[in-house]
């Protein structure tokens, strides 16, 4: 009976063991944007619909992964971004145009489509002997698209990257990502100036 116990208590042990390994080789974020008001007042008449997000890294597919870092010698984890990436910029920037009122309702009150293609959205970790470098990189590619002829009307590429040298850099991964993703969003906006 206590040769029983002692292999269900191994079992018991090993299953929790195995869970916390999986845990120990993906970080998760959410750079998600959480607040809009260090965002400048821009004065836009127009309304924008967000009509569609693609993301070009086809490696990324479903796995959500935008970098590595490394948490112990030798062994890199994957830092995992949920919501995906797509999801992550779609949501903050409705949510901008919704805070700034140039949010259309529908598709139908759109005065312009906006069409996002995400051509970089990653982190890249620099270890050095007693501290680590995070560099977050975002480029996107919008397309300013008339609803009637479903021209593009205006298109631009957004760069935006952030750096931070840190003791321990897996930690600020998701903030030094959201601050290159609000940077991007500012100068969105001021590209809609103009329209």
């Amino acid at each position: 009976m206590n040769r029983l116990i002692n292999v269900v208590f191994i079992l018991i042990v090993s299953t929790f063991a195995a869970f916390g390994a999986q845990s120990e080789n993906q970080i998760f974020i959410d750079p998600t944007l959480k607040s809009y008001d260090s965002f400048p007042e821009i004065k836009i008449v127009n309304k924008f619909f967000v009509d569609s997000l693609r993301d070009t890294m086809r490696s990324r597919a479903d796995s959500g992964i935008v970098g590595y870092t490394h948490t112990r010698s030798k062994h890199p984890t994957a830092i995992v971004c949920r919501p995906l990436p797509t999801a992550v910029v779609g949501a903050s920037l409705e949510k901008l145009f919704v805070k700034e009122g140039i949010a259309a309702t529908d598709r139908g009150s759109a005065t312009y489509f906006v069409r996002v293609v995400i051509l970089a959205f990653g982190l890249k970790e620099t270890p050095h002997f007693f501290y680590q470098t995070m560099d977050a990189t975002i480029q996107l590619r919008i397309d300013i698209i008339v609803p009637r002829t479903a021209q593009i009307t205006r298109g631009f590429t957004i760069d935006s990257e952030r750096s931070r040298t840190t003791f321990n850099a897996n930690h600020k991964s998701e903030e030094i990502l959201r601050g290159a993703l609000r940077d991007a969003l500012v100068e969105v906006l001021q590209s809609l100036k103009g329209l």
